[in-house]
């Protein structure tokens, strides 16, 4: 069952815990050109998911 708010609290807070993870030393993986890899996660029709070393 979705819950609303799980996902608002995601989709809002998810650019932030990613830099807080930057700055723990977490290396995402990322495109020549910088930007994040994103990928398909398991039953979603978009590339949502970013992977890390």
């Amino acid at each position: 069952e979705n819950k609303p708010e799980l996902v608002e609290a995601m989709v809002k807070e998810g650019p932030d815990v990613i830099k807080w993870h930057e700055e723990l030393g977490v290396i995402y993986d990322k495109e020549p050109d910088g930007t994040m890899q994103v990928a398909p996660g398991g039953g979603t029709s978009r590339k949502r998911m970013h992977s890390c070393k």
